[in-house]
């Protein structure tokens, strides 16, 4: 009897996710110039403090959707909230960040994250870059460098081509400012290529809106999971809630969920919960 006992706690230690290989990452956007919303967003990401089961480990690194400003001022920020172990820090430009960010996200935070960082360089300086992270690559895309500021005519594109076949792990995210949606997913430039990798992109991350949002694009089956990160700061038109997505890893398997907070205050509670690569949302 001892023994059945021993082997049913073994099963259910290791069946835990704290215990089962897992690891996680966090996704926020557009703080602007609220440093005290985008402080208790990033204290969440610090606490886990909405962590239902299943529980997610402490989180590898955080991905901010663009919309800082200054970057330096929030950057800052980031290495007070996290004094000691402190998560990776990968940002994407928005709309807002001026060149001084752009060099700063260059010269100051990627180099942070060590040999990984892969940049895109075509004489004009960007924030196009991928990172390889243990079993995912995340690629970062910023169209307002171009001339077209859209990524249908991306000049970068045969880069994110590569970046995706090249990628040796089980997933890849994309992220990236402004949300992108064509009239025709499928003859757009863009979004074909991703369609065509559609077994290996699992979500395309966004913000620019301030508003949480999450949908397949294009609405039918093999369409790529977006999610809209809604604003961890943005006053005036928004949802009325700081929101932060959480994205945890186990091998294959791909779970993720959001948490969020009315605006003004920091109890943060599950907004929803979901599988990209499942039906249920």
């Amino acid at each position: 009897m001892k023994k059945v006992v021993g082997i049913v706690l073994l099963v259910l230690f290791f069946s835990n996710p704290l215990f089962a290989g897992g690891w996680t990452f966090a996704v926020l956007t557009d703080p602007h110039d609220n440093s005290p919303a985008y402080r208790s967003v990033l204290e969440e990401v610090r606490e886990i403090g909405t962590n239902l089961p299943p529980t997610f480990e402490p989180f590898d690194f955080v991905v901010v959707c663009g919309d800082m400003r200054p970057v330096s001022d929030f950057d800052r920020i980031f290495k007070e909230i996290f004094p000691g172990d402190m998560p990776a820090f990968f940002p994407v430009r928005g709309n807002h960040e001026k060149a001084k960010d752009v060099r700063y996200i260059l010269d100051r935070i990627l180099p942070r994250a060590g040999q990984k960082v892969v940049t895109f360089s075509q004489g004009q300086e960007n924030v196009n870059y991928y990172v390889d992270w243990k079993n995912i690559r995340l690629i970062v895309l910023e169209p307002y460098w171009s001339s077209s500021g859209s990524l249908g005519t991306f000049p970068a594109l045969k880069w994110v081509r590569r970046a995706i076949e090249t990628a040796g792990g089980d997933h890849v995210f994309l992220a990236f400012h402004r949300p992108y949606f064509p009239r025709e997913a499928r003859a757009d430039p863009f979004w074909s290529l991703l369609l065509q990798h559609a077994d290996k992109v699992r979500v395309v991350f966004n913000g620019h809106v301030h508003k949480y949002s999450l949908k397949r694009f294009p609405d039918e089956a093999g369409g790529i999971c977006v999610v809209n990160a809604g604003n961890s700061g943005a006053t005036g038109h928004n949802d009325g809630f700081r929101t932060l997505v959480e994205v945890r890893i186990d091998g294959p398997k791909v779970l993720m969920r959001s948490v969020r907070t009315p605006d003004d205050t920091k109890r943060f509670a599950l907004k929803d919960q979901w599988r990209p690569t499942g039906t249920d949302f």
